[in-house]
């Protein structure tokens, strides 16, 4: 996981990364980490997470951050409201509903 957001990173981000500092939220490289599954990097397996330890979160957004400051920013927003910690907080139903959006890039799309 970590070698292909370096990849990503280098070959998408990094030549766009100033596009994003006037302010504008990077959709597009959201999208790009939500299909590799990066959104979801701390949510649980179960909920369709990768379910990913601390560590490897951390070296994933030290990858994206060397080239992007601001998609690593806006994926950091992410573990850091600790959607890991939804299966101890919420009914089961509401898990199996939330967790699975909350690991997709619906839950990051403009019109959601």
């Amino acid at each position: 996981m970590i070698a292909s957001v370096r990849n990503l990173a280098q070959t998408e981000f990094k030549p766009n990364a100033q596009r994003w500092m006037d302010g504008t939220f990077p959709w597009e490289n959201m999208k790009k980490l939500a299909d590799l599954g990066v959104l979801g990097m701390s949510v649980p397996e179960e909920y369709g997470g990768l379910g990913l330890p601390i560590l490897d979160t951390a070296l994933i957004l030290e990858e994206i951050a060397k080239v992007d400051y601001v998609t690593a920013m806006a994926v950091l927003v992410r573990p850091a409201c600790k959607p890991g910690s939804l299966p101890v907080m919420l009914p089961h139903r509401s898990v199996s509903v939330f967790c699975p959006v909350w690991s997709a890039a619906i839950a990051f799309s403009p019109c959601a």
